[in-house]
């Protein structure tokens, strides 16, 4: 699964939090998100191994519904649709002609776009670090406070107030870096883009049954 452990570098100590708790970039980040009922943008992704050499490269669309919708669209170098509904989670692979569902978590710690469907969270799933990046920039890092297999912390960076990039490491030292542009802040969507319809002949996958 290319995106669901799903975005996204520096050495400093954590800075000390602004006066009523917050973290000034947290504080940022929240500011982005905060009323708006859905988010949409493009990226690009960068995945590399454990020995930090590049082994893939994709870009796609990303779209955020609250309270915890997610449509990530790849389209280069080929296509895979996955889509959160609220309720499932499906991966198509057209090339393979395959979907792959299972239940959808309320909150998958193990994904930091928890922050972006559901931020008044974040500081109860995550321990949040941060450290400052270029004029203008800071860096959250995100620590689940409880292991998941999926991810050992991810990291948000923020440049004028708008998310920019994510990096994800995984327990294994992989990591998938995402960057971000073309923000859109309660952009037009219909329903129909979370939901998935299973094409004709398209193999379906039960990944929860026991």
């Amino acid at each position: 699964m290319r995106a669901c452990g799903f975005f996204l570098m520096f050495l400093a100590a954590p800075l000390m939090a602004e006066e009523g708790g917050r973290a000034p970039a947290l504080s940022e980040l929240h500011a982005f998100i905060d009323g708006a009922s859905a988010l949409r943008a493009r990226f690009t992704q960068m995945s590399y191994d454990v020995n930090g050499q590049l082994s893939e490269q994709a870009e796609g669309d990303l779209l955020l519904a609250r309270p915890n919708r997610m449509r990530i669209e790849y389209r280069e170098p080929f296509a895979q649709l996955i889509i959160a509904d609220g309720r499932e989670l499906w991966v198509y692979d057209p090339e393979l002609e395959q979907v792959t569902v299972r239940r959808q978590p309320e909150a998958d710690p193990g994904s930091p776009l928890l922050a972006l469907v559901q931020p008044d969270r974040i500081e109860e799933v995550f321990r949040i670090e941060e450290r400052p990046g270029p004029p203008g920039s800071a860096w959250l890092r995100l620590i689940p406070r409880q292991p998941t297999e999926g991810m050992e912390y991810a990291e948000l960076l923020l440049i004028e107030g708008s998310l920019r990039a994510m990096h994800l490491i995984d327990g294994l030292g992989q990591r998938n870096e995402y960057a971000f542009s073309n923000w859109q802040r309660d952009p037009p969507f219909s329903e129909a883009e979370f939901l998935f319809v299973v094409p004709p002949g398209v193999e379906v996958v039960r990944a929860d049954q026991d």
